[in-house]
């Protein structure tokens, strides 16, 4: 009966979905999008948002983001909204990307460091949690080992160790690397 509800298209009321759908009871309401702010780190304005209630969890995105974007888009707006329901959320553009200022050359880790410490602190948030997405999860990993003092856990999500491991992973492996 699943696979005649998908030809069929989805219907909220068909009883074949019932048992995988949420009750209107349980689902979250939606939420105004939060206020974009900046904060300076070094000579960049660096564009955060801040929302939710709960523990704090600094958010380091992909390669690409855009917080103001992310909203429009139904899959992401729902994730936001379910993170901001347990957690305080404090996500940013990294510099050079999305609503974050533009930069002539490529920032260096130490530079992106500043970056999350500056949002932070423009928060007043000492300690919390770090989520590194792909490669936000290098920053996140790099963060965590030069400031512990800021981190309360670290999750690494789609995370690669980086070109500069390549060399030491096989130390790690029975079988040489390609």
């Amino acid at each position: 009966t699943d696979a005649r509800a998908f030809q069929r298209g989805f219907d909220p009321s068909d009883p074949a979905l019932r048992s995988c759908s949420r009750q209107p009871s349980t689902m979250l309401a939606p939420m105004e999008v939060p206020e974009i702010r900046y904060a300076r780190s070094g000579d960049v304005n660096i564009a955060y948002q801040c929302f939710g209630a709960g523990p704090h969890v600094v958010s380091i995105p992909p390669l690409i983001s855009n917080v103001e974007i992310m909203w429009e888009s139904e899959v992401f707006r729902r994730f936001l909204e379910l993170r901001a329901s347990r957690t305080r959320v404090l996500h940013f553009d990294k510099r050079g990307i999305g609503m974050s200022d533009r930069v002539t050359a490529a920032p260096s880790l130490r530079d992106r460091i500043a970056d999350i410490l500056a949002v932070m602190q423009a928060e007043g948030i000492e300690r919390a949690s770090v989520l590194g997405v792909s490669e936000g999860a290098l920053m996140a990993q790099h963060f965590a080992a030069t400031c512990p003092e800021r981190v309360e856990r670290l999750v690494l999500v789609n995370a690669v160790p980086g070109l500069a491991a390549l060399g030491e992973l096989s130390a790690y492996s029975e079988k040489p690397l390609p």
